[in-house]
């Protein structure tokens, strides 16, 4: 009986493992290439098509406010609206202010809303017509996704074009006084409720009335007083009050 020497044998294993490998990494190539050749036919027919709904469906985030609107729920700040004064004489009045970059500023003036768009800073103004009396408006400011900022205070702009009445009470004009217990004379009279007056630039208190008292000191001869009424909304009138003084 001959038996095999053992170094043949692990020859012949070896061999078969080889074989098998062999088989394997060939059906892994076909594999490979059988793929390769479907994703390049794939590309080849619809890749153009594909690549061009990846670009619009990019482009969209830019283009549709829609889209910007479902991304950003952020609210802006609110307008910050320059000094308002409590009452004009001017119409139509310029409402200034600023908002942050690429937003605009809408006003509701007297219940109407204005949008306004601002320039590369921000900046932004607008003129409105008054009516007589009280105006009320305030701002708000808007995003390019929509969103709205909080309202900005409620302002109360009264518009007023006549000029206060000046009416002297006492003394009349004219009057004449004599000797040192007259030197000081009181002047009474009455103006536009809110205003300032002043007699040859000395301030006169007015009071919620309307009424105004100042005692002035007269000089020897003519004295030539000048009221003056000032109102809140910058109308004013002057008028002149000529007193005698002898010592």
């Amino acid at each position: 009986m001959v038996r095999s020497h053992p170094s043949a044998h692990m020859r012949r294993s070896y061999s078969r493992l080889e074989s098998v490998e062999e088989k394997r990494n060939t059906r892994k190539a076909v594999v490979f290439v059988l793929l390769s050749l479907i994703i390049v036919v794939f590309l080849a027919t619809n890749g153009l098509s594909l690549i061009t709904k990846v670009i619009n469906f990019a482009s969209s985030f830019k283009k549709n406010p829609q889209t910007i609107e479902f991304l950003d729920k952020t609210p802006p700040s609110p307008p910050f609206l320059q000094s308002i004064p409590d009452a004009t004489n001017v119409s139509p009045f310029e409402i200034t202010g600023r908002v942050e970059l690429e937003n605009t500023v809408v006003i509701n003036f007297n219940s109407k809303e204005e949008e306004i768009q601002t320039d590369e800073n921000g900046n932004f103004s607008a003129k409105f017509e008054l009516i007589k009396g009280d105006n009320t408006f305030f701002a708000y400011t808007k995003n390019p996704a929509g969103n709205k900022s909080q309202d900005t205070k409620k302002y109360v702009l009264v518009f007023d074009n006549e000029v206060p009445d000046i009416k002297i009470l006492t003394p009349s004009d004219g009057t004449s006084f004599y000797g040192s217990r007259q030197k000081n004379v009181t002047i009474n009279g009455t103006t536009k409720i809110d205003s300032s007056l002043t007699i040859n630039d000395r301030i006169a208190t007015v009071g919620d009335d309307g009424g105004f008292s100042l005692s002035y000191s007269l000089s020897n001869g003519e004295n030539n007083l000048i009221i003056k009424s000032v109102d809140k909304a910058g109308n004013e009138k002057e008028i002149s009050l000529k007193l005698f003084f002898n010592e």
